[in-house]
Formats: C-alpha cells, structure tokens, sequence
C-alpha cells in the first residue's frame, strides 16, 4: 500500500539517469516548490525503491517455486502419483521460469516492464488460486508447472533487466543485482518455514491459495517499475573510440561472441548441477547413512549461506579489483568442487558441513555474479538479450540434467558417481574459460 501511494500522490517523471536531467525537466504542473522538491526526492530514492521491489520479485516469484517441494508427499497422497509425477510440476515449473525468458521478451518490448508486472502478479495469484481447486492431476500440472513457471518467467527477466535500465555505472549495478538476487535466497529460506506453518492449521488446498492471496504483492510492487526499457549510451563505443586500436575494433565483437557462446554450456551445467544437487542431496545423504534430519540441516546451512554469498560479489570487486569474469569462475569452481567433495565424502560429517558452505557460498556468489558478468561484456541495448538466452540456457540444463543423472542413478545403483561426474564436467568448464581468457590476454584482445 506505501508503493502504490507514493506512486498516485507523487508526480513521477521519466527517469534522469535515462531520458531527462532533473535540472532541465520540466516542474509538476501547478509549479509548487513543495511539490518540486518531492518530486526530486522520489528521483533520487527511486532506483534504490526499485531494487528492492527486484528483490522482492526474486523472493515471491523464486523463493515460492523453489520452496514447492515440500508438497511433494502432499501431492503424491491426494493425486494419487508417484515420486516422478510429483516432481515433474516443479522441475517443470523451476526450468520454465529460466528457459521462457527469450519467448517473453517480445511481451516486455511491447508491453514495457510495468503493464508485464502487473499482469504477471494477477496471473500468478491466479494460478495459485486455481490450483487450490483442482483435482486432476494433468490439470495441476498445467497450472502450476506451465502456465505459473510462463508468468514467473516474465516476473524474473523484467526484474534482472530494470536494473541496467536505473544505473549507468557498472559498480552500482553490481551493487544492485547482488541486493536483487538476495531476495530468491530470503525466500527460499522463508517459504519453507511459511508453508510448513501453515500446514499445521490448514490443508493443503488452502495453503495455495493463500500463496495466491500473496503472490497479489507483486500489483503494487510492479508500480514503481519504469515503464518501458530504454537504454544509454553505447559504452562499445566510447571504449573504442578512447582506445583508437583499429585490431581491437574490428576483432572485438568476434572475441565477445566466442566468450558468449563459451559461457553457455557452462551455465547449462551450472544449473543442470543446482537442480540436480536439490533434487538427490537427501538420498545422496543417506546412502552416505546421514540420517534425515542431518540430511534437513545441511539443506538449510546451504540456503542460509547462499545469502551472503549472494552480496558477496557487490564487494569483491570494489575491494579487491577482481573482474566479474574471474569472481564468475571462482564461484562455479568453489561450488562444484565442494558438490565433488560432498559426494565423496559425505560420510564425515564435518566434511559434509564444510563443503555445505561452500555450495551456498558458491551457488549464491555465481547466481548473483553472472548478470554483471554479460552486463559487462555487452552494451544495454543486446543485453536483454543476452540475458534471455543464458537464461533459457539455464533452464534447459535444469530440466534436462536432473532426467539425465536420474538415469545415470538407476543404471549405476548409486547417487555417488552421477553427481560427481558432473561436477567434474563443471569444472572442467571452469578451466577452459579461465585458459581462453588468458589466451584473449596474451593476444592482447580486450573481451569486456
């Protein structure tokens, strides 16, 4: 209710950093001092409002989805179905909201960030609404595995592509995409707790729909979104124009494509082994003879941790000088190795609390750094696109790996070798970035 106030009683402008300077914009119309001055002041809080609706976007939209798991015995008693059937609607539902990006991105072009909200707010209390109704299990799995994981899909490309749009310089927008990606950590910490209180005094059904009754949040935060995507200046060329090298120019979008096409089977990888790393950490636990509790409390170190791995990257960079390229494979790295060592040994208990930490640290470090990294490579006007792909990038290796390491499971008898293949593969990916990248430095070619 404060959001939706302060946007009918303020006179929002276009935005200074993007169209206008507030010096020579024009004054609200009844020329009041007072209401110049408010003016002013809601231009100059307004970016920071902004990230903080993102935030709130990533935990409503991404911390409820992924928190859906546990229904899944819920849904398996009252469908009727089986372990597969009950987590296909959220291996549907999680791959969806990446891999749809590049499909609603005409929408969010046409429609422009604002009316996209809106109506993905109303669209995902819907959703939940009426799938607290439902008692087919086909239906169900429409509803909140295909049409939700669509609307979510628009919900998370809207949120990570303002933010470009409300900062110029590249440190405030690392600053702002860490503070952004905080809000799936928070809610992926809170809406287990949220759901499981609530299942205490009611059913299930009625558990949904006050997720729907929630999901309503998004209208008002969607209020202070710009209205449309609008883009500054060309950086490219400012870079090449500074730098006068004739080689760098004609070779520079060559080298920046080959990074781009290089980064994406790294991030299929990356979130194909995030989706698997949920979906078999407790078997993998307890084949290890960790009990089901311990199992719950290392899940919980991993989400709790992934938090401030999340703001770490904000910081890393500013303090130390270290490129978002090199934090990007430093934390895909630290997570795949430390998912390596938890497999092997996840018998010991300490080293299955340590290497706990160090996939929240990396999983949430790699998840926040990875916009800034394409931020940094390509200019505002392609990066929704580049960030479309990659995302849909991630959401076909989320959906594809977890099928691909169930059966690798079935056929091995065990939980161990799948993930630790993979996260070998992981790394692997790792090394070859970190080896073309030095190839790019000593071929003096500037790829960011």
């Amino acid at each position: 209710m404060f959001v939706w106030f302060t946007h009918k009683r303020m006179v929002i402008q276009p935005n200074p950093v993007i169209n206008t300077s507030p010096l020579t914009s024009p004054p609200p119309s009844n020329g009041e001092p007072r209401r110049r001055r408010q003016w002013m002041t809601w231009m100059h809080y307004h970016p920071y409002v902004v990230t903080f609706a993102c935030a709130a976007n990533f935990a409503l939209a991404i911390g409820s989805s992924l928190s859906l798991g546990v229904f899944t015995e819920i849904f398996m008693e009252s469908f009727g179905i089986n372990n597969t059937q009950a987590s296909l609607v959220i291996s549907i539902l999680v791959s969806l909201i990446f891999g749809m990006s590049p499909m609603v991105l005409p929408v969010i072009k046409k429609f422009g960030c604002r009316r996209t909200l809106i109506l993905s707010g109303l669209l995902a209390s819907g959703c939940h609404i009426a799938a607290s109704f439902l008692k087919n299990y086909v239906a169900f799995l429409l509803i909140i595995g295909v049409f939700l994981g669509v609307v979510c899909s628009a919900i998370n490309i809207c949120s990570m592509l303002v933010v470009p749009q409300i900062f110029a310089d590249q440190k405030s927008r690392q600053v702002a995409f860490s503070l952004a990606n905080v809000g799936a950590g928070v809610g992926g910490v809170l809406f287990p707790f949220i759901f499981e209180t609530l299942l205490q005094k009611y059913s299930w059904r009625q558990t949904i729909f006050i997720t729907g009754a929630i999901m309503l949040h998004l209208v008002p935060l969607a209020m202070v979104f710009p209205e449309h995507l609008n883009y500054h200046e060309d950086k490219d060329k400012i870079v090449e124009d500074e730098a006068g090298d004739s080689l760098r120019k004609t070779h520079r979008p060559l080298w920046k494509s080959a990074t781009f096409l290089l980064l994406q089977p790294c991030f299929f990888v990356v979130q194909g082994l995030t989706s698997a790393f949920h979906a078999f950490v407790f078997p993998l636990l307890h084949e290890h003879g960790v009990s089901f509790a311990m199992a719950a409390v290392v899940m919980m170190i991993v989400q709790a941790v992934s938090i401030p791995g999340r703001l770490t990257p904000a910081f890393t960079r500013n303090l130390i000088k270290v490129h978002t390229f090199y934090q990007f494979c430093v934390y895909t790295a630290m997570f795949a190795a430390s998912v390596l060592i938890m497999s092997v040994f996840g018998a010991v208990w300490l080293a299955a609390v340590a290497s706990a930490v160090f996939v929240g640290f990396g999983m949430g470090g790699m998840f926040s750094i990875f916009p800034t990294a394409l931020s940094d490579s390509f200019h505002d006007s392609q990066l929704h696109v580049a960030l479309s792909i990659s995302s849909f990038t991630f959401g076909v290796g989320g959906f594809l790996t977890p099928i691909a390491t169930g059966y690798l499971i079935d056929h091995t008898g065990t939980y161990v070798l799948p993930l630790a293949a993979i996260s070998a593969v992981l790394v692997s990916f790792v090394l070859l970035l970190l080896l073309y990248r030095v190839f790019c430095q000593l071929c003096k070619v500037v790829v960011t």
